[in-house]
């Protein structure tokens, strides 16, 4: 009779929450400013648009007429999304630069929110539990960094998301063995692919499962004669959507894909990035660069968790497949925890190998967080079911206010920096961390940099210079309304009245450690714990 009750409180529950968790996101997308590579990344839907017109003739003309696909600079980069936002712009009659991106965040707020349903019935097929499939999405929306991201991030979160679609897929493809979930699952691998070039660890990782579910079978070798003919299918119908999405790939498909493979696996980027206090070259990072970021910039609660679980499932599976021994497959628990496993380290270790240019933090690993965070969730279990068996219920009750009282600090710490939650670190990160590692490298909080501006500035030509393009962005980002009463100068010398950096590069954070002329007179600072990541600086007055 209890269960009974608890599963009816699951059925309305559950629904609840995605429904408040959809209400929220509708309600706060429109609360983060643009970024770097948001009108870049509309610029390559443009350009591919343009090259699919030479087939189609969809219209007169090109939209961007000084590039051409086969030889433009980022043709690697897939751009499925892209051309999906340049059509709801095309269907909504969108005119503005405002428009252009707005849209596009939606779509990215609403993929990743598709993500958070599969990642809890995937979860829910774990555990058999609403509770514990629901604790898992809380945990993986209550991350900070991914929150923020998950409504302005046209890349990394895109990519995240298509990654939750394909572990949904295949865990349900081993699950049921049936035709349809293996060509939803290729449909869903060549939007991987095509999202990032990296999803090609998707079909290297689906043929390694069903080798093993080959391999844990009592006839390995009937069961290997019976997904032969699957296998073709899904390499089939995986390549064929990632040419179909990907148009570069249309003269040369075999030549460009592995191209792109080579050119995006150590992508040329001159750039610099800051850790620790210490600049480096974006293509010769220390191996330590992405543990480093990940290990500041999640919740401290979570990584407890995380090795809660990794370690035993790590050490009961290479126990197993050291006698060769295959059960393990047959445990649906078991076999989703080791799924889970391959799906975080696989590209952690493809990127280690391959030296893989990495920058701004580890925003282009941040698909591997997913597995990061069932792992979490499986280490909570094993602590909830090793205490439950304890005489004393004292270290039950403790576990559960433990895990209580850090979500409740995640979430206030959450609400409390909105919105730029993306800048957020854990209490290893320290202080002074304007000048030890990046912080708002994208730019998006030059949005309410502006805003505040408004809220002071009542003159009608408020003439602005800004450090880097995203100011310029989040300038255009504004309301018709608001981005008239701006008067951008396009050089220092032109005398504008404030300044707005948000103190990313090396040259930039030279003149603000030595207190250069332009940072005199500060106007309107944006903090988060006390660091500055993003300033208003006033210059002269009118």
């Amino acid at each position: 009779m209890r269960q009974q009750r608890f599963d009816q409180i699951g059925r309305w529950l559950v629904p609840l929450f995605f429904v408040a968790w959809l209400g929220l996101g509708l309600t706060i997308f429109d609360d983060y400013g643009v970024t770097f590579d948001d009108a870049i990344q509309r610029r390559h839907g443009l350009i591919s648009a343009d090259y699919l017109n030479t087939y189609f003739h969809w219209y007169l003309g090109n939209n961007e007429p000084d590039y051409d696909l086969m030889d433009y600079e980022h043709r690697y980069y897939g751009t499925l999304f892209s051309m999906v936002g340049y059509m709801l712009e095309c269907w909504l009659d969108l005119e503005t630069f405002r428009e252009f991106h707005l849209v596009r965040h939606l779509m990215v707020f609403l993929l990743f929110w598709v993500a958070t349903v599969v990642f809890y019935r995937m979860l829910h097929r774990q555990f058999q539990s609403w509770f514990w499939a629901l604790l898992g999405t809380l945990i993986l929306i209550l991350s900070p960094r991914i929150f923020a991201h998950a409504f302005f991030n046209v890349k990394d979160l895109v990519m995240l998301s298509a990654y939750i679609y394909c572990m949904g897929s295949l865990s349900r493809l081993i699950d049921s063995q049936k035709w349809g979930w293996l060509l939803w699952h290729g449909f869903l691998t060549g939007v991987a692919i095509n999202v990032r070039i990296l999803g090609v660890v998707v079909p290297a990782f689906t043929l390694g499962w069903i080798l093993f579910h080959i391999l844990a079978q009592d006839k390995p070798w009937l069961a290997l004669r019976s997904w032969i003919p699957k296998v073709a299918v899904y390499g089939l119908v995986s390549f064929a959507f990632t040419v179909l999405f990907w148009p570069y790939l249309w003269e040369n498909p075999v030549g460009n894909l592995l191209e792109s493979f080579s050119v995006m696996g150590k992508y040329i980027w001159a750039g610099q990035v800051l850790l620790f206090a210490e600049y480096f070259q974006a293509q010769d990072i220390p191996w330590f660069y992405l543990p480093a970021w990940m290990l500041i910039t999640i919740p401290l609660a979570y990584w407890v968790l995380f090795w809660r679980g990794v370690v035993p499932i790590t050490g009961g599976l290479l126990g197993k497949l050291r006698k060769w021994d295959w059960s393990w497959m047959h445990d649906r628990r078991m076999r989703y925890e080791a799924m889970h496993l391959g799906f975080f380290l696989m590209p952690i270790l493809i990127v280690l190998i391959k030296q893989s240019t990495l920058y701004d933090g580890w925003r282009q690993m941040f698909f591997i967080y997913p597995s990061f965070v069932a792992i979490a969730l499986t280490g909570l279990w094993k602590w909830s079911e090793a205490w439950n068996r304890k005489p004393n219920p004292n270290w039950r009750w403790a576990l559960w206010i433990g895990v209580t009282l850090s979500l409740g600090q995640v979430t206030w710490k959450m609400i409390e920096i909105h919105p730029h939650q993306q800048v957020y670190f854990n209490a290893l990160g320290g202080d002074n961390r304007v000048i030890r590692f990046e912080q708002d490298y994208w730019g998006v909080a030059y949005k309410q940099g502006f805003e505040a501006i408004l809220a002071q500035d009542t003159s009608s030509c408020i003439t602005f210079y800004v450090s880097n393009y995203p100011g310029t962005a989040n300038w255009q980002y504004l309301p018709e309304d608001d981005k008239v009463l701006f008067c951008p100068k396009w050089k220092l010398k032109d005398r504008p009245k404030y300044y707005l950096t948000n103190y990313r590069g090396e040259t930039e954070m030279k003149r603000y450690r030595s207190n250069a002329a332009r940072f005199w007179r500060p106007f309107h600072i944006i903090e988060v714990d006390g660091n500055p990541i993003l300033g208003v600086y006033q210059l002269r007055d009118d």
